[in-house]
């Protein structure tokens, strides 16, 4: 019996072993003229992201100045972009690229929430 009982502690580390690591959460953006979507994306303070930005249609760009990224959008690419929060704010994001007419109003916000302010689910 002790024999058996070893067994089946050896074959339980090995499932534990082969279990993967939890990754960043990975959140699509969608780029287009004159849009981002979602233009509110939501985080949690101390939270992995990875963004998977891709334009839909055109050359885009999309910057987080206050974060110090700055990526180009190449047409029908998807562009991975890590993102650590590490503090609570509004971080405003926009297109550097410009892309036409209404080119100004692309834009939306990074909001990184505080921890102890992220609702219970």
């Amino acid at each position: 019996m002790a024999a058996t009982l070893l067994s089946i502690v050896a074959c339980s580390s090995c499932v534990l072993a082969a279990r993967p690591k939890a990754g960043p959460r990975v959140i699509h953006v969608e780029a287009r003229r004159y849009s981002f979507v979602p233009s509110t994306i939501e985080v949690t303070e101390g939270e992995d992201v990875l963004l998977e930005v891709e334009s839909v249609d055109r050359l885009h760009g999309f910057s987080v100045p206050a974060l110090g990224i700055e990526r180009d959008l190449p047409p029908h690419t998807l562009v991975r972009i890590a993102v650590r929060a590490d503090r609570p704010g509004d971080f405003p994001f926009h297109c550097h690229i410009f892309c036409g007419s209404g080119h100004e109003s692309m834009g939306g916000h990074l909001l990184v929430l505080a921890k102890s302010s992220r609702p219970a689910e």
